[in-house]
């Protein structure tokens, strides 16, 4: 392999990572938000904010530690693949927990 596969394949790899970090924040502060403010629409401005803020922290250290900061194409295209990844399979997994936990939860 050339040096040049090499660093699009850590980009690739460590963008998709990020991704999947971005999702794992999202599913925090929902968890959080559920937890402490069941209901209560006036946190959600707050909310937004926050992860927000959190998300594009997280995006901009995955991107400088691969590329310097550049914004690229497969930069881009791996973080929301990441993002799409951890949506559609470890998020699902961690629902269906939850679930049955509320089910048994609610059994005499």
């Amino acid at each position: 392999m050339t040096l040049l596969i090499k660093k699009q394949l850590l980009i690739l790899v460590v963008m998709c990572l990020g991704g999947a970090a971005a999702g794992l924040i999202d599913d925090t502060f929902k968890l959080f938000e559920k937890k402490f403010f069941p209901g209560k629409k006036s946190v959600i401005m707050a909310k937004v904010l926050g992860e927000a803020l959190v998300i594009a922290y997280v995006f901009g250290e995955y991107s400088f530690y691969c590329q310097n900061g550049k914004l690229t194409f497969i930069g881009i295209v791996s973080f929301f693949v990441g993002l799409l990844l951890w949506h559609k399979y470890f998020c699902d997994i961690i629902s269906v927990g939850e679930e049955n936990e509320q089910k048994r939860k609610k059994a005499p």
